[in-house]
């Protein structure tokens, strides 16, 4: 069931990449004043097997349930574009978490490291629980909110 009854009214707040399937866009839901991830795939543009990975990704997201996966809202298409309503982690991703501390020459403490393994294996729990693997798992599809939960994203 979708957790948005009707098309909410989302403001673009920035692109946050972009991929071989389409862009990421974090935007606000002016209805409940609450940040999200769009992904979009103009349709115009794909070609068919990309219109259906990016469903079966929205399919996959639909049946993960985990604090540990990014959670996914809903999914539609508009008359450009087909677009998945994702939760979106206030944090960065791995690489980036790995990078600031490579830069600044900091090591990252061992409890955090093993805050974030266990937060992976518990995700990956969930995915395997469904017979599924993710084929993508790298640092950069691996988000972190501000608390430091990680959140396995990017099934495409």
């Amino acid at each position: 069931m979708s957790e948005f009854p009707t098309q909410p009214n989302f403001k673009v707040i920035k692109k946050l990449g972009q991929g071989a399937f389409g862009a990421a866009y974090k935007v606000l839901n002016e209805d409940d004043n609450n940040f999200y991830v769009i992904k979009k795939i103009l349709l115009k543009s794909a070609k068919e097997n990309e219109i259906n990975e990016l469903k079966n990704e929205a399919k996959i997201l639909s049946n993960l349930q985990s604090e540990n996966i990014v959670k996914y809202y809903d999914s539609f298409t508009d008359n450009d574009s087909f677009n998945i309503i994702m939760e979106y982690c206030d944090g960065l991703d791995l690489r980036k978490f790995i990078d600031d501390h490579k830069k600044s020459n900091e090591l990252i403490k061992k409890n955090i490291i093993l805050h974030i393994i266990s937060g992976i294996c518990n995700g990956l729990k969930e995915i395997h629980k469904h017979n599924l693997i993710h084929r993508d798992l790298k640092p950069d599809n691996l988000f972190l909110n501000a608390d430091l939960t990680v959140k396995i994203g990017d099934f495409g």
